[in-house]
């Protein structure tokens, strides 16, 4: 076992395919597996993971093998696929309950079910492979393995740049294999060699398979494949197959769309299919649990909690106007972009790709953030993008017009998180406590969500109620149905007069010690002075994160000769955790080792396993990050 693995993982990372270690007889990776979701193991790795062990393998599915696979889980799961033509490929592997069936693709999918029993594993999944257990390779007979058809099956849902990383516009193309239509490829291959004769590299049957598929692909009739094929085999071949066999390929190609035989044809003796049983309700109970984790994989994040990087969120920033709701927003995406660790109360890990739609500031305004976050985070470069209407187009989300636009700003950025930058300048005239005007914004957003990009929506607060400081966010509660996360933001005032005046906070009116620390001069280094203080309060937080406080406080510190506007704050328990993980340097020089799960939680008087949860990922990447930006 252990010697045909390691020969199976050297075969498939040899067909440009990323594989990793699996627990004998279980799914669970051995590894951390998420850096395989981008790049193919060495060969090295692969020795070191299967020679002498017992471990099984699977293969990543998605763009980095360019490959998604159906998964059918049963008997009738599987007579669906072939009905619906799912099953069309000759690469295929029989499961405990049903079936693999191998696709190529040259774009990002998004895993999912599309049936009953059928799911489609794609971007950030993985499939067990032979000589795993249970799992056996039955090639469809006749037909060359590694010949993938493109999947052209349905969709659980596309993903825009899911775990994207890399600059589009530097992607090398120089590898990249572009397959030639069957008849071209064969025409070369005949003015080269001569007719087709059954030779090696000839694969006649292969090639008339191709040529079907390819015919059926584009829409073309059974009988217009036949004669086109009857004419490729005149031309090409020295010894053409007869009439029964070509019908035998269409039909097998064409399935559904071929209802009857052509007269010249002896009809081919088909089954009578069973009668579809009533259809089968899954219930879901604890015993799902392990299926239900498996498929969700590990969670991560671009801001952690609120955006994360194998899904999609809806997040509202609001406050009133000139609080700092789009300057808190526009820097914590830009500081996403720049890998950096935190910001304020998250957790930044992976980097994503912003499309920030500012619909209301001009050129000053702009420019002066952009030099600014330059300075203060370094150079974001394409990973941030700013819409502006000043650069001669408008995009009002209303109108048809600007509908198109957006989609057209899209495509072409290919962005993991949109902001709309406010909901006011984008759906002009809204009128906000109509609960039918919020109908059009759900439908954009979740259309967005769905098509795996994250939405941050910025909008007003209401005039301020009781005194000042009560106000909520502009519009009916329809607006809030489908976010995960609220966020309010709040100014707070050193002066008192200025507090009541601009509906903020006044410091004296707040006993919170975190705020207090970010008064002090140690929050602040050499030049600098707190520009402003802000309080992030989440009113709505759907998951329910234990790791984000209901209220947390963060500052500006403004260092006006370096144009520096460098977020400050006091770090939460989740960020304490996993600075107290990392590796840290004695006096005496020495490196020791960050400090255990039960240390940590014993220092914090917290529950261990919430703290073995925070840190999970940090313990599988062996990677603590340095939680910079903050006071202690």
């Amino acid at each position: 076992m252990t010697e045909a693995t390691l020969s199976a993982a050297l075969e498939y990372i040899d067909r440009g395919w990323s594989v990793i270690p699996i627990r004998a007889g279980t799914k669970k990776p051995v590894i951390g597996w998420k850096e395989y979701q981008d790049r193919q193991p060495t060969e090295a790795e692969c020795i070191g993971w299967f020679e002498n062990t017992d471990h099984d393998i699977a293969i990543v599915c998605g763009r980095v093998s360019n490959l998604v696979v159906v998964d059918t889980d049963d008997a009738t799961a599987t007579k669906l696929a072939a009905d619906q033509g799912w099953d069309r490929t000759p690469y295929r592997v029989k499961t405990r309950k049903g079936y693999h069936y191998y696709f190529s693709t040259d774009t990002r999918i998004q895993k999912g079910k599309i049936a009953d029993k059928v799911d489609l594993q794609a971007e950030a999944s993985y499939v067990l492979a032979p000589p795993s257990t249970d799992k056996t390779f039955m090639p469809l007979a006749g037909c060359d393995p590694d010949d993938l058809p493109s999947y052209s099956g349905p969709l659980a849902g596309t993903v825009v740049g899911i775990n994207t990383h890399e600059d589009y516009e530097d992607i090398s193309l120089d590898n990249i294999k572009i397959r030639e239509p069957i008849w071209e490829a064969t025409e070369k291959f005949v003015a080269q060699h001569g007719k087709l004769a059954g030779g090696v590299g000839h694969n006649c049957h292969n090639r008339l398979v191709s040529l079907v598929g390819e015919y059926a692909a584009v829409g073309y009739s059974p009988q217009e494949t036949y004669d086109h094929a009857q004419e490729f085999m005149s031309l090409f071949m020295a010894d053409p197959f007869d009439d029964p066999k070509v019908w035998g390929v269409i039909k097998d190609i064409y399935r559904n769309e071929l209802k009857k035989e052509p007269d010249n044809v002896q009809p081919i003796k088909e089954e009578t299919p069973e009668p579809d049983p009533d259809p089968e309700i899954k219930l879901i109970t604890t015993s799902d649990i392990p299926r239900l984790e498996e498929y969700l994989g590990d969670q991560t994040f671009y801001v952690d909690p609120i955006i994360p990087s194998n899904d999609a969120s809806l997040t509202m920033v609001f406050g009133f106007s000139g609080h700092g709701k789009s300057m808190f927003t526009r820097n914590m995406l830009y500081s996403a972009c720049c890998e950096d660790q935190t910001y304020g109360p998250f957790i930044l890990q992976d980097r994503p790709r912003v499309l920030y739609l500012d619909l209301e500031n001009g050129r000053r305004n702009i420019t002066k953030f952009l030099n600014q976050a330059k300075a203060t985070y370094g150079d974001a470069g394409s990973n941030f993008m700013m819409f502006a209407p000043f650069e001669g187009l408008d995009m009002n989300l209303k109108s048809e017009a600007g509908i198109k636009l957006l989609r057209q700003v899209i495509n072409q950025t290919r962005p993991n998180i949109v902001c709309i930058d406010t909901i006011r300048s984008a759906f002009p005239g809204i009128i906000e406590k109509e609960g039918s005007e919020w109908a059009n914004v759900n439908a954009l957003i979740m259309k967005l969500r769905n098509h795996g990009i994250s939405v941050i929506l910025v909008h007003h607060a209401n005039k301020p109620q009781d005194g000042g400081q009560s106000g909520s966010f502009a519009g009916s509660t329809n607006a809030m149905t489908n976010l995960e996360f609220q966020i309010k933001i709040t100014q707070v005032f050193d002066e008192q007069d200025k507090a009541v005046s601009r509906a903020g906070i006044y410091t004296g009116d707040v006993e919170d010690a975190n705020l207090m620390r970010l008064q002090s001069p140690a929050a602040l280094k050499d030049g600098e002075r707190m520009a402003m203080l802000l309080k992030i309060q989440f009113t709505k937080n759907r998951e329910a994160d234990e790791s984000l406080e209901d209220v947390s406080y963060m500052g500006f510190a403004s260092n006006y000769d370096a144009r520096t506007f460098r977020p400050v704050s006091v770090k939460t328990p989740k960020q304490r955790a996993m600075y107290m993980a990392r590796p840290h340097t004695l006096v005496d020089g020495t490196v020791a080792a960050g400090l255990s799960d039960l240390e940590i939680a014993r220092k914090l008087d917290l529950p261990l396993n919430l703290v073995k949860d925070w840190l999970a990922i940090v313990r599988k990447n062996e990677v603590a990050p340095y939680i910079s930006n903050q006071i202690s």
